[in-house]
């Protein structure tokens, strides 16, 4: 722009031959031209434009035929501002404009651009203004992204408020700064009364803790925020709300918004609950008649002595399908057991535990656990038991030094139960199956449809069981154990 500006014939402009300018422009158009910010110099009246190479960026398609044009003539389309901005500092007093829009001509068309703007008068030595000094900064990539942004949060918002759900954002430190109209035609809430903290007023006081203590931790590892809560509806009345958030991540990772849900779910729950307590009550009920049933046995047993053997081999049956049923039931919280109501080794503990009361070990478990449900539970609640009762009578249990070992492990979709006795009694593989062998094929590979194999080694009685995970669960999943054994 110096070159240009030297090589410029200024005589043929109002501002005449540059050795006939006032040395008050002559030190502006230095100044303009010694800054690396854009800046121009309007001289004169008519605002003869002077400007240095940054500037010249910002001008677009005018550069470089506005160089020594009066600004109003030749910026047409931002006619109005300079005019103001002559007008005002030729007066003697200065602008600040920020973001202010003025067409540029870009590639032959033009386009929006903004821009902040200082205009400062240029006093000669007498103190009157004879140019204006302006230095301007081409916001416009900022603005366009403040508008895209606005507009994005105009249609989210449009979207949030159509939608059934409680829609709702938080910032990075976990304060809500917005909540859809669902939020506040449910709880009935002055439209801004929640932002902040204050949605936790609208919280059952018994929920409140609960909801902030999952609600910090979220925040502090930016796993996803979900929890049940009731939440004071319009009404008065607290109803039963599913929440849930997601954490927005910049290029980085860093969470830069949450967006959450509340989802009435009032009705659900209480179905649910009703549903829970029907089916508590009505496995109360089987339980009761599991017991009803040992009390015949046992009565009849001692009207017919003869028949006491048969009893009390009935009575165990019958026993164990009780705990099976037990074990997988619908439970209350009081009533809910420790172990884990899916686990097969667990079953098999409870089942076996009085045969080995002394908590020696006699009885290990080895190898993989399998997920059961309902359906499973039973057949495997009967094999377990003929197992253990027989290896009591007659197997490795009924000696002092007697073990045995459980192992179950995955095969391709298969699950390999191995029952192993050792150090009882020597064993042979008797004359004829009596009613509990029986009653572990059928319980094995009629109901269970595995297939069943036993041996009876000196050592001690085997049995290898192989069924299809999808017969012992729906879910056929199955929980790693460590490889060392433990005590069934």
């Amino acid at each position: 722009m110096r070159s240009r500006i030297d090589a410029f014939r200024w005589e043929t402009t109002p501002l005449g031959p540059r050795e006939d300018w006032p040395e008050a422009l002559r030190c502006a158009m230095r100044l303009v031209l010694a800054s690396a910010a854009p800046m121009a110099l309007m001289a004169g009246e008519k605002g003869v434009m002077i400007y240095n190479d940054a500037y010249a960026a910002i001008l677009g398609s005018r550069h470089p035929g506005l160089l020594g044009r009066p600004v109003l003539e030749f910026w047409p389309e931002a006619a109005d501002l300079h005019r103001q901005v002559l007008q005002t500092c030729l007066r003697g007093g200065t602008l600040s404009l920020e973001a202010q829009e003025t067409p540029v001509l870009r590639n032959g068309r033009l386009r929006p651009a903004w821009f902040d703007s200082e205009y400062s008068p240029v006093p000669d030595a007498s103190g009157r203004p004879v140019g204006v000094l302006a230095a301007s900064f081409d916001v416009t990539a900022r603005m366009v992204a403040e508008r895209d942004l606005a507009q994005s949060e105009a249609k989210f918002r449009t979207l949030a408020d159509t939608m059934p759900q409680m829609v709702w954002s938080a910032l990075p430190d976990g304060s809500h700064d917005y909540f859809n109209a669902r939020w506040y035609e449910f709880t009935g809430v002055p439209q801004g009364s929640t932002f902040g903290e204050g949605w936790a007023e609208v919280f059952h006081a018994d929920d409140q803790e609960r909801a902030w203590e999952r609600w910090r931790h979220s925040l502090a590892t930016g796993e996803p925020y979900e929890v049940e809560y009731r939440l004071r509806h319009r009404s008065g009345v607290y109803r039963w709300t599913l929440g849930r958030a997601l954490p927005m991540r910049d290029a980085g990772g860093h969470i830069t918004r949450w967006f959450g849900t509340c989802t009435d779910i009032h009705e659900a729950k209480i179905a649910a609950e009703e549903r829970e307590m029907v089916a508590q009550e009505l496995s109360h009920r089987i339980k009761n008649i599991f017991s009803v049933l040992t009390g015949i046995i046992a009565l009849a047993a001692r009207a017919q002595p003869e028949s006491k053997g048969f009893a009390e081999g009935l009575r165990g049956r019958i026993f164990a399908m009780g705990r099976a049923h037990d074990f997988v039931r619908p439970h209350s919280n009081a009533s809910r057991p420790r172990a884990v109501q899916t686990s097969l080794r667990a079953l098999v503990a409870e089942l076996l535990a009085p045969f080995a009361p002394d908590g020696s070990g006699r009885i290990s478990w080895q190898g993989e656990d399998a997920t059961i449900d309902e359906g499973a539970a039973t057949p495997l609640a009967l094999l377990f038991h003929e197992l253990g009762t027989n290896a009591a009578k007659y197997g490795a249990l009924s000696a002092d030094g007697g073990r045995v070992t459980i192992e179950g492990r995955e095969e391709g979709g298969v699950y390999v139960l191995t029952w192993r006795e050792k150090g009882g009694p020597p064993v042979s593989p008797p004359a004829r199956l009596g009613f509990g062998s029986r009653l572990i094929g059928l319980s094995a590979e009629g109901q269970l449809g595995g297939q069943l194999k036993r041996d009876w080694p000196p050592e001690g009685h085997e049995l290898e069981l192989r069924v299809p995970l999808a017969a012992l669960s729906r879910s056929a999943r199955l929980q790693k154990q460590p490889p060392a054994a433990a005590n069934a």
